[in-house]
């Protein structure tokens, strides 16, 4: 069912975290490395330079200070460092779903939908001044390649989610949510986020 298929996979997502610039909640992020790594989407930190201090906030609501690190700008990806190791888990990647053909719009089209079934977990501001945790269920529409940059659509309108990781069943990051129009999300795929985000670290370093 989609309440147990929900519970099983929220099992293994508690590398979602908020980002927080000075006193605002500005998106979700996630881990993506022990080592105290959180991947989260550029556009949410605007003109903000690199080596600027923010903070993420845990489900509990516990905060940690971080750095920004890197971007990859052609990726809409941010790349911050907490300055030591996570006890919580980090995301595991996958590439494209088996069956997903590359440049092929499903639209009503229910062909492989068990492949193209995902998951977006994200921590978005509630109507006071904390956050919520929000669990959407998706399916991607079209998966499209333009100059190395893997772009997939779904279908589901996951407000307030961007920098949020779009996992498939099986509990893996297949992407990072970009932007949304209307009742789609579009995503920036793996394996493009596991170079960046390993070059990010090698430059920091």
């Amino acid at each position: 069912s989609e309440m147990s298929t929900r519970g099983a996979v929220m099992v293994k997502v508690q590398f979602v975290v908020s980002i927080k610039v000075e006193k605002s909640f500005v998106c979700s992020g996630f881990f993506v490395d022990k080592g105290g790594y959180v991947l989260t989407a550029k556009h949410c930190l605007e003109d903000m330079p690199v080596g600027s201090k923010l903070s993420i906030v845990f489900a509990s609501g516990n905060e940690q200070p971080a750095v920004f690190l890197g971007e990859i700008q052609t990726l809409d990806i941010a790349l911050l460092g907490s300055g030591k190791p996570t006890e919580f888990p980090v995301a595991e990647f996958t590439g494209r779903p088996e069956n997903i053909e590359r440049d092929k719009f499903y639209g009503d089209n229910k062909s492989n939908l068990d492949k193209r079934m995902v998951v977006i977990p994200c921590r978005v501001k509630n109507n006071g001044s904390g956050l919520a945790d929000r669990i959407y269920l998706g399916e991607i529409n079209s998966w499209q390649s333009d100059n190395k940059v893997s772009i997939f659509q779904l279908q589901q309108n996951a407000s307030g989610c961007s920098g949020a990781p779009i996992i498939n069943l099986e509990g893996k990051v297949i992407g990072i949510v970009h932007s949304r129009s209307g009742d789609f999300v579009y995503a920036v795929a793996d394996p493009e986020l596991k170079e960046a985000i390993s070059m990010i670290i090698r430059d920091s370093l």
